[in-house]
């Protein structure tokens, strides 16, 4: 899916998408690891989107999980997410196929450093 851009070139915004993992697979490590933070990453996120937890990703070979009121993060990519927490605009509640739901949102491109 090719980025938007600004006239200036640089990135505007992008279609955002989380899939569902089972909550007591192996994700459940990194929740414990990174408690304090996935529990800041989360109230950020829910208090913008409402009930189920979601994450931006980079790409789309790297998908981000979601279980109800959960959240998983790679280990690699914890740096990446921070800067996308505001910004979350345009959100849209999509059924799987399954009996359950993902969320598909835009958000503000974080500025270039």
């Amino acid at each position: 899916m090719p980025r938007k851009h600004t006239p200036k070139g640089q990135p505007d915004v992008r279609g955002m998408a989380a899939t569902r993992i089972d909550p007591d697979g192996p994700w459940e490590k990194v929740i414990v690891q990174y408690g304090q933070l996935v529990s800041a990453i989360h109230d950020a996120l829910l208090e913008e989107l409402g009930p189920g937890a979601v994450i931006p990703t980079d790409d789309s070979s790297s998908t981000q999980w979601f279980w109800r009121n959960r959240i998983g993060i790679p280990w690699g990519h914890l740096p990446f997410f921070m800067p996308w927490l505001r910004g979350i605009h345009d959100v849209e509640i999509h059924e799987d196929g399954s009996g359950g739901v993902f969320y598909r949102f835009k958000a503000q491109s974080p500025e270039p450093h």
